[in-house]
């Protein structure tokens, strides 16, 4: 389930906006990754979600290198007298 997150765009810095939440927290958005349109004083709300089939698919990618780092070196020994 989606979380949901409103807050008011309250002003640009260089590259970011400064998005201030409901609970006086701040949020750096980069500019070029807000609407068009959107100006200072404006309310937002940001959405996120959980994507568990990525997560999933980071995990499986991570057992598997650690497995193959960890065999190779399958060859037995050769024990020294």
């Amino acid at each position: 389930m989606p979380h949901k997150l409103t807050g008011t765009l309250d002003r640009f810095e260089e590259k970011l906006a400064v998005i201030k939440t409901l609970d006086g927290g701040e949020i750096f958005w980069p500019i070029k990754n807000l609407p068009d349109e959107v100006k200072a004083g404006d309310s937002l709300t940001l959405t996120l979600e959980t994507d568990r089939e990525q997560t999933s698919g980071k995990a499986e990618l991570a057992k598997s290198m650690l497995n193959e780092i960890l065999n190779t070196n399958d060859e037995p020994s050769e024990q020294r007298d």
